[in-house]
């Protein structure tokens, strides 16, 4: 009996090592220095050291999110230049990994770009990945290999990538006690306490989960007003983002699912600065959590595009004057 039990968890282990989640938002870099050496078309960038030798020539975000419909990742590849980041690109995305812990993604589709001062734009790509781990950081790292609109091969790169592991809390334990009586091992496990149930129902992400996470700015305006009306959907195609807003730390809606119809509210300015704030309650099935924000002004309505995910949330500055 020892032996197989033995070969039970042994076989556990062995499907847990490669069941690796990869759902969430990992970010890194290309490097094309040596590709862009030998490849022509490239061979410019190399020359002009612009891209050198084992220097990051592109940052890259890959957002997943695993579909059960489709039985794979899907979400958004963002790229950009890493010397200006003015040059950037968004593609849809579509990863699988399988039985051994292989990862392959492969960008199906370009959302957004904007062109070089050559009129160039962005590859699509793939990827071959391996995952790996130490105590603070998830690891992908492989070969990229790209093609234009025209199929033509684009210079080959190394792509590297990480999160940060998410943290898990610790469970209280349940204490297992082993007796032998003769020949028959008896599990005697002791459950710990049943808390009383409380009246308060938890967010979908709790408060302190979401307060922590990076604040970016992504627009300022001036507004001469008390108070104005704020208009909120999402901001593409319907894909089942949850959001909350907050307007100087209080909440305005709280876990709402965004759709194309457009919600409205009347909001009261304090003086000063007012900081409007996007929370994702989750990425949607197209990562990130994305809506659409149109603002009164004096001037007529603003609309205002804010990205939020489980790390960074985007905010809105609204000065009154």
């Amino acid at each position: 009996m020892k032996v197989s039990l033995l070969f039970f968890i042994s076989f556990l282990s062995f499907k847990m090592l490669f069941a690796q989640n990869i759902a969430g938002r990992w970010e890194g870099y290309l490097d094309h220095s040596e590709g862009a050496s030998v490849t022509d078309g490239y061979k410019n960038y190399w020359e002009r050291g612009v891209w050198k030798e084992g220097t990051k020539t592109h940052n890259v975000k890959l957002s997943l999110l695993f579909s059960k419909k489709k039985k794979a990742y899907l979400g958004e590849y963002y790229t950009e230049d890493a010397e200006k980041k003015t040059h950037y690109a968004r593609f849809a995305v579509r990863a699988t990994m399988d039985n051994k812990g292989a990862i392959h993604y492969k960008t199906t589709s370009k959302i957004f770009e904007t062109k070089n001062q050559l009129n160039q734009g962005f590859c699509f790509n793939e990827a071959h990945l391996a995952w790996t781990e130490d105590k603070k950081y998830e690891y992908l790292e492989g070969i990229w290999k790209g093609w234009d609109n025209k199929k033509k091969e684009c210079s080959p790169a190394h792509i590297w990538l990480r999160r940060k592991k998410p943290f898990k809390e610790n469970p209280e334990p349940i204490v297992a006690v082993v007796e032998p009586i003769d020949t028959v091992v008896e599990m005697k496990t002791v459950l710990p306490p049943k808390q009383k149930d409380t009246l308060v129902q938890e967010p979908l992400v709790p408060k302190p989960a979401y307060s922590s996470r990076k604040l970016v700015v992504k627009e300022t305006l001036h507004v001469p007003k008390d108070s104005i009306w704020i208009q909120v959907s999402d901001s593409n195609k319907e894909d089942g983002d949850i959001i909350s807003l907050e307007l100087n730390g209080q909440l305005l809606i709280k876990e709402y699912t965004l759709t194309s119809h457009k919600k409205s509210f009347r909001v009261r300015l304090q003086p000063g600065v007012n900081v409007l704030t996007l929370i994702a309650h989750n990425l949607g099935e197209i990562p990130p959590n994305t809506a659409a924000l149109e603002i009164e002004r004096a001037e007529g309505q603003k609309r205002i595009i804010l990205e939020s995910d489980m790390d960074t949330s985007e905010s809105i500055h609204i000065i009154k004057e």
